[in-house]
């Protein structure tokens, strides 16, 4: 059944009314012989199919098929193509923006004379955000990005009084100091000072950040911790996690302000809060050493496994360290061989030297456990007694109470008197065993008599 259709659509090149006596079957049938006519390279069909995909007349809506029959028809120069093709990236209508594509369609269609094209171009803020997008575009090109062409249009960009937000002068002026920072040569210090700090003035964080970096150097001016201070504040004001651990890096060791740990404390906890993964390592050292709080291994051991876990080649280094020598973890040399690789895997020399000499050690005691550990099972007492020990210790093996009490037992009952010392002081403390001061006091008196017996 047919009915009216009254059709209005804001389309690319302009605004239309169409008033058609049509049915959704003469739609798709007028798409059809559009697309047939567009495939075989008619450019004005071309340019019809792409308007249909972009209304979503006689066709599902599609922007990217849009794009794609927009394009084909302004690649043989029709004018309202280029136009509207030029529109479809300025505006980012269902595709990725790009101001400078846009700029490129929009200019050929007004070189070809369209009146709406030219209009467009002469506009202050499409002249300034091409500017902009253009240094964009350099800075990101293929093989490092052109600096120095980025520094040329990023400054027209900012230069320019008229702007469409303030926003936008302020990221133009960050990015102009970004560029002028990088650029070839070495970079330009002063100059990207001196942009980072009109965005810092206006509130722009990452600005403020880059900044107090340079005062806290004195890259492009004189090196001043304060100010350095003053604009981390002001970033860590508005959530800049490295600025946030920066201030604790500075109470911690006492730059440009008195060293107060529990202030560190707090901007670091800020920061890992924020999942810094150097804020959580500082915490690490906070407690390793007792900084401003109670010395705690264990509690250091776990900020240190943490970030050990997400790569961070200190952390798996000192972890690595506190395995080897039993601090806050139970002393495991092949655990501590594992996170020296892991940092030696990162380049780190001194735990590559250590997860050698540990690979080592590891390889020499397993051929003296074995020499132990067969005449250990045939009964010698001596090699139980040494056997014990290197498992109580973890001395080049992993340690193990449980195996060392077992074995100090078998040579204590043969009558060592080493043996019967430890298996007291085991007792005692209740270490690879049930805690029983009776047992210890017994295995005391065993030792003594037995010293006594050897004339000791």
């Amino acid at each position: 059944m047919k009915k009216l259709l009254i059709f209005a659509a804001v389309l690319l090149t302009g605004v239309f009314v169409c008033v058609c006596d049509a049915d959704d079957k003469t739609e798709k049938s007028l798409f059809k012989k559009t697309e047939k006519l567009a495939k075989a390279g008619n450019a004005e069909s071309q340019f019809k199919l792409a308007e249909m995909y972009f209304s979503g007349r006689g066709v599902e809506k599609n922007m990217e098929e849009s794009k794609k029959w927009f394009k084909k028809a302004a690649e043989q120069d029709f004018t309202d193509a280029q136009y509207a093709l030029g529109k479809l990236y300025y505006y980012g209508q269902g595709i990725e923006r790009d101001s400078t594509g846009a700029a490129g369609w929009i200019k050929r269609a007004a070189d070809q004379g369209d009146a709406a094209a030219k209009k467009i171009l002469s506009t202050e803020e499409f002249k300034v955000k091409s500017q902009y997008e253009l240094g964009e575009t350099y800075l990101s090109a293929s093989g490092g990005g052109y600096y120095d062409e980025t520094a040329i249009w990023h400054g027209r960009a900012a230069a320019k009084k008229i702007l469409s937000t303030e926003e936008f002068k302020v990221k133009s002026q960050y990015e102009l100091g970004e560029t002028y920072l990088s650029a070839s040569g070495g970079g330009y210090y002063d100059e990207a000072a001196i942009w980072y700090g009109r965005a810092a003035e206006k509130g722009h964080a990452l600005a403020q950040y880059m900044l107090g970096y340079m005062y806290f150097f004195g890259e492009g001016v004189k090196q001043d911790y304060a100010e350095a201070m003053k604009l981390f504040e002001k970033a860590a004001e508005q959530g800049h996690v490295i600025s946030q651990y920066n201030i604790g890096v500075m109470y911690d060791n006492g730059k440009g302000v008195k060293r107060d740990y529990a202030k560190a404390i707090n901007f670091y906890d800020k920061a890992a809060k924020q999942g810094y993964i150097h804020a959580k390592y500082a915490l690490g050292i906070i407690s390793y050493y007792g900084k401003g709080v109670r010395q705690d291994y264990a509690e250091a051991a776990n900020r240190f496994r943490e970030v050990a876990e997400q790569g961070l080649a200190e952390a798996q280094s000192i972890l690595g360290e506190m395995y080897y020598s039993g601090q806050g973890v139970e002393k495991n040399i092949k655990e501590a061989a594992k996170w020296y690789k892991k940092a030696a895997d990162q380049g780190d020399i001194e735990s590559k030297k250590m997860a050698d000499k540990i690979l080592e050690e590891i390889t020499k005691s397993a051929v003296t456990e074995k020499i132990y550990k067969t005449s250990a099972e045939a009964g010698d007492a001596e090699s139980q007694f040494k056997l014990a020990r290197m498992y109580y210790r973890g001395e080049e093996v992993e340690q193990n109470t449980a195996e060392a009490f077992k074995l100090f037992k078998k040579a204590a009952e043969q009558g060592n008197a080493a043996a019967q010392y430890r298996l007291a002081e085991m007792y005692y403390y209740g270490e690879g065993v049930k805690q029983d001061r009776a047992e210890a006091i017994k295995w005391v008196r065993k030792a003594i008599s037995r010293k006594k017996e050897a004339g000791q």
